[in-house]
C-alpha cells in the first residue's frame, strides 16, 4: 500500500472528528491527508469533484462514514455514497446499539465497520490498511470477470450463428425434433449472451469506459421496434402487450438509441416475465412542457415492500429468490447507470392491488 493515503471523514460530531484525526496522526504507519464532510452533501461534492479531475493528488483512497448524519439517516447514508464514490472503500463508523445497521452496510459493499467508543488508532490504521488492500483485490477481480467476458462472447456469437443455420435447414434438412431442441439450444445461447453482455456493459458503466453517442431519438417509434422484438414472448404466453402513447408519432429526447433501447426492453422482458398467461403488459408513452415519461407496467404478483427499496441495486435479485433483475441480478442497476447517464430517472410505482409499474423520465426535447 502507498505511505501517502487520502482520507475522506464523513462526521457531524466534532469531538470525535479531532479524535479520529489525534488517533490516526498518531498510530498510523502512513502519512494522511484527512478530508472532512459534516454532511451528506458536502461528502457529495468532494467525492464528485475527486472523481471528475481524476489526479492522483486529487484522489480519496478511503471513506470513513458516520451513518447518521444531519441530511440522512441509516442504510441510505451508505446507499448514497457508495453509489457516488466508484469503487472507493468505505468504513462504516457506528455507534454500540447500531451494529446491525453496521452488517447491513457490509451485505451492501462496505469494506468494514468500526464501533465508536472501541476505536483506537491502531485498530483504525489496521482497517484503513486492510480496507484499500480488498478494493484493489476486488478491482482486480473485476478487470479479470471483463475480460474473460468479452473473450466468451465471440465464441457464443459464432456458436449462434451456426445454429441459426441449422435451424432454417441452410445446412440440410432437420427432423422436427432436432429442430426443436436446437431451436431450444439457440434460445438458451442467446440469454447467455444477453447476460455477458450485460456485465461487459455494467462494467463499462462502472469504470466510467462506456462511450454514449446523443442523438435526436424519436421514443415512439423505439417503442414500438422494442414491442415488435419482445412480441413473440407475449405470444408463447398468451399475454396481450398494447401501447398507449399521446402526443401524436414523435416524442424525441436526445439519447443513445441503442441503450435506451435497451432498457425499454429489459423492462418489457421483466413485465413479461412476471405476468401470469393471459395477463396484460401496458407501455405508456407522454411529453409534457419540460419531462418525457415512459411506464411499463404489468399484472404480475406485484413487488414486495422489502425489496423494493433495493430493486436497483448491483446483483439484487430479491429477498425471495423472485429475480427481478434477471438471473444475474444486473438488469435493473444497468438501466439506472444508462438512464442517469440520459440525465433521466427511473423510479418503481406500485399498482393498486397488484401488478408493478417500472417509470422513466428524460428531459424533452
Amino acid at each position: 500500500m502507498s505511505k501517502f493515503v487520502r482520507v475522506l471523514l464523513v462526521e457531524d460530531d466534532e469531538t470525535f472528528a479531532k479524535a479520529i484525526g489525534a488517533a490516526l496522526s498518531r498510530n498510523a504507519n502512513f502519512e494522511i491527508e484527512k478530508l472532512e464532510a459534516t454532511s451528506l452533501g458536502a461528502a457529495s461534492n468532494l467525492i464528485v469533484k475527486a472523481n471528475v479531475e481524476r489526479k492522483s493528488d486529487e484522489s480519496i483512497d478511503v471513506i470513513l462514514l458516520d451513518l447518521n448524519l444531519p441530511d440522512s439517516q441509516g442504510l441510505d447514508t451508505f446507499i448514497d455514497v457508495r453509489n457516488t464514490c466508484s469503487g472507493i472503500p468505505i468504513i462504516v463508523l457506528t455507534g454500540h446499539d447500531d451494529e446491525q445497521l453496521a452488517m447491513s452496510a457490509m451485505k451492501q459493499g462496505a469494506q468494514d465497520y468500526l464501533v465508536k467508543g472501541d476505536i483506537n488508532g491502531r485498530t483504525l490504521s489496521r482497517a484503513i490498511s486492510y480496507a484499500i488492500e480488498r478494493a484493489k483485490i476486488m478491482a482486480e477481480r473485476e478487470d479479470f470477470v471483463a475480460t474473460l467476458t468479452h473473450d466468451l462472447k465471440g465464441p457464443l456469437q459464432g456458436a449462434n450463428r451456426i445454429l441459426g443455420l441449422l435451424v432454417k435447414g441452410d445446412l440440410g434438412p432437420l427432423s422436427d425434433d432436432q429442430s426443436d431442441l436446437l431451436s431450444r439450444l439457440a434460445d438458451s445461447n442467446t440469454t447467455l449472451l444477453e447476460m455477458i453482455s450485460n456485465l461487459l456493459e455494467v462494467y463499462r458503466y462502472d469504470k466510467d469506459l462506456h462511450t454514449i453517442s446523443f442523438q435526436h431519438t424519436n421514443l415512439v417509434n423505439l417503442v414500438r421496434n422494442c414491442m415488435l422484438e419482445v412480441e413473440h414472448l407475449a405470444d408463447e404466453r398468451s399475454i396481450e402487450i398494447k401501447s398507449e402513447i399521446s402526443n401524436g408519432d414523435e416524442i424525441a429526447i436526445m439519447a443513445d438509441a441503442s441503450s435506451i433501447a435497451r432498457v425499454v426492453r429489459n423492462l418489457l422482458d421483466n413485465a413479461l416475465k412476471f405476468t401470469p398467461r393471459g395477463g396484460l403488459v401496458t407501455i405508456r408513452l407522454a411529453s409534457g412542457e419540460e419531462k418525457v415519461r415512459l411506464a411499463v407496467t404489468d399484472t404480475g404478483p406485484g413487488i414486495s415492500d422489502e425489496d423494493r427499496r433495493y430493486l436497483f441495486e448491483r446483483f439484487y435479485r430479491g429477498a425471495t429468490g423472485r429475480g427481478y433483475s434477471r438471473s444475474t441480478g444486473l438488469g435493473l442497476y444497468l438501466c439506472k447507470q444508462i438512464v442517469q447517464h440520459h440525465n433521466g430517472t427511473i423510479t418503481f410505482d406500485p399498482n393498486p392491488g397488484s401488478g408493478s409499474s417500472f417509470v422513466l423520465e428524460f428531459p424533452r426535447v
